[in-house]
């Protein structure tokens, strides 16, 4: 009887104990501890109470380059890359004595545990590292500035002092993060409706091309991408409009 895949099964002519449940072997390969890059071994099976292997598991979460197991008995080959994880389905060995060997450049230990069922999540190999992380050097061309996590906002509210006149708020400001312009409701009082413009250069005025025309009880917003650099302009349809704006 020489099954391939699945958990144990019960072999003749054998003098250790037969089990048929679930059972592993942790084996760990040397590479940081010897300073070896290749290291071959002839694991025992008896010991561990194992009939044969039929899966294993690989962590080579720790190790930036990729780790190859090969499997000398079938000529199976298994490559793990660096920061990973991996559950794989065996060949079937039931040999007394499995011939491993391991391959890395990494200069760290690496775990594996031998099965002698097939795990569930057998043939998947998964990566340890979070999606947001970056893992080596980065080359930038040009200057990079850090922007803080968080800061307060900059209060740049009032009151536009004339109908129809330009009026800068916000300079020129390269690392800007947010702005937001709210014109409050009570400017529909006002004679001509109360219209606030909003531009990024100066002289241009409610209903002027180019202009942001936010009704009383509107708002405008800049935040994430696309954020303007450039000094901040308002103009109203009314003397006296009141306007709410930040910057961050």
């Amino acid at each position: 009887m020489n099954p391939l895949f699945g958990v144990a099964q019960s072999l003749k002519n054998r003098d250790y104990p037969v089990l048929n449940k679930p059972s592993g072997l942790r084996f760990r390969f040397p590479f940081a501890t010897n300073s070896l890059t290749d290291f071959s071994y002839q694991i025992q099976l008896q010991p561990a109470k194992l009939e044969w292997i039929t899966g294993c598991f690989i962590d080579n979460s720790l190790n930036a380059q990729q780790f190859q197991l090969i499997l000398a008995d079938t000529g199976q080959i298994i490559t793990v890359p660096g920061y990973s994880q991996a559950s794989i389905e065996l060949l079937g060995l039931n040999s007394d004595k499995v011939s491993v060997r391991g391959i890395t450049t990494g200069n760290l230990d690496i775990t594996v545990i031998f099965l002698n069922y097939v795990p569930p999540s057998a043939n998947a190999i998964w990566s340890v590292i979070d999606p947001g992380t970056i893992i080596g050097t980065i080359t930038v061309n040009g200057s990079v500035t850090a922007l803080p996590t968080s800061s307060a906002p900059i209060n740049g509210s009032g009151t536009l002092v004339a109908a129809n006149a330009s009026q800068q708020i916000f300079a020129v400001n390269a690392s800007r993060r947010l702005l937001q312009i709210y014109n409050p409701f009570v400017n529909a009082q006002l004679t001509n409706g109360g219209v606030i413009a909003v531009a990024f250069t100066a002289g241009i005025d409610v209903g002027d091309p180019g202009a942001l025309e936010i009704a009383p009880g509107g708002s405008l917003t800049f935040d994430g991408f696309g954020i303007p650099s450039s000094a901040i302009h308002l103009s109203a349809t009314d003397a006296g409009a009141v306007y709410s704006a930040y910057q961050i």
